[in-house]
């Protein structure tokens, strides 16, 4: 059942208590966490398998394939870590939720904003280190 809340700068903010956890939609529960951790678990197996083969990863091709995805991954971290910012602020400053609600932990939702900046920064320079790798090697 969804809850009206009255604001003097939205009227009609609807907020329903459906959360993620509660949906059967299976899209939803699939996160950029997974999509990560399929990636590594990919790299993992393929370094396994070019350690028992004897085989070289440092050609063009193979670092071309990792610099595309690492470079795709830091761009839906970077949307992710802005979606979140900006939910924040709406959320703080627009609507008074802390006001509102003091139940709600206001200063997590600003700590995981600023961890999820990091997460990208270290994405970010993991991709720009493997550009410059592959530029090395032409």
């Amino acid at each position: 059942m969804p809850i009206l809340l009255h604001d003097r700068h939205l009227n009609r903010l609807k907020i329903s208590r459906a959360t993620i956890s509660q949906r059967k939609d299976p899209v939803t529960k699939c996160s950029l966490a997974s999509v990560g951790l399929m990636w590594s678990l990919g790299l993992a197996c393929k370094d396994i398998f070019a350690l028992r083969n004897k085989k070289d990863l440092h050609t063009p091709d193979n670092l071309f394939i990792i610099v595309m995805v690492d470079w795709v991954v830091a761009t839906f971290m970077f949307s992710g870590a802005c979606a979140s910012a900006s939910l924040t602020i709406f959320f703080m400053w627009d609507v008074n939720f802390c006001e509102t609600y003091s139940k709600l932990a206001c200063r997590q939702f600003v700590l995981s904003v600023v961890l999820a900046f990091i997460t990208w920064l270290l994405q970010a320079a993991s991709s720009f280190s493997a550009f410059w790798l592959l530029v090395s090697f032409s």
